[in-house]
């Protein structure tokens, strides 16, 4: 079996590998008894190495693994961005000005007007239509103002105070004379 399999078995037994690595293993595991003893014998082995605490570490292996310790990074494009953007406050500028002239500039740029949906005609004909109409709720208008101001306001509502103003009138003059 090739070394790179065997390095492949040992990282899924230990709980590492991506999903895709994970899912080869256990075919592999499943077809191959050899595979199987080795993933078997490094999954007891982590099983054992996860439950151990710091305190039951000798310090030395501690303090060796931290000095021993490489931290790989497989995917550096958020790390160069985050150095890109924060780190260098000129690029950060000149970033943020080509975004917003792009910004800008699709906004403004003349686009081509879509077809019209009416033609000529068709809106001359809307055009008389909506005039028309317009015509129409002004005599509407015009008509329950007059009608409002004589037949409510006169009839319904100014008789019936004079009517009654003269009331108290007549009744104010009597009183005063006796």
């Amino acid at each position: 079996m090739e070394e790179k399999t065997i390095n492949k078995i040992i990282e899924v037994a230990y709980g590492g590998g991506s999903l895709f690595d994970k899912m080869k293993i256990r075919k592999l595991i499943s077809e191959n008894s050899e595979a199987k003893a080795i993933y078997d014998e490094y999954s007891s082995t982590a099983s054992d190495v996860h439950k151990l605490t710091l305190e039951d570490c000798p310090d030395e292996i501690i303090s060796n693994s931290i000095s021993n310790l490489e931290i790989k990074v497989k995917n550096r494009f958020f790390l160069d961005l985050y150095e890109l953007l924060f780190t260098k406050p000129a690029y950060t500028a000149a970033i943020m000005a080509v975004t917003s002239i792009v910004i800008i500039s699709t906004i403004f740029i003349d686009r081509p007007q879509p077809e019209s949906l009416f033609t000529p005609q068709e809106v001359e004909v809307a055009d008389k239509q909506v005039k028309e109409a317009l015509l129409i709720v002004s005599h509407l208008f015009v008509k329950s103002k007059d009608t409002i101001k004589e037949d409510v306001l006169t009839n319904k509502v100014s008789k019936p105070l004079n009517k009654g103003i003269n009331i108290v009138n007549n009744l104010l003059e009597e009183g005063g004379e006796k």
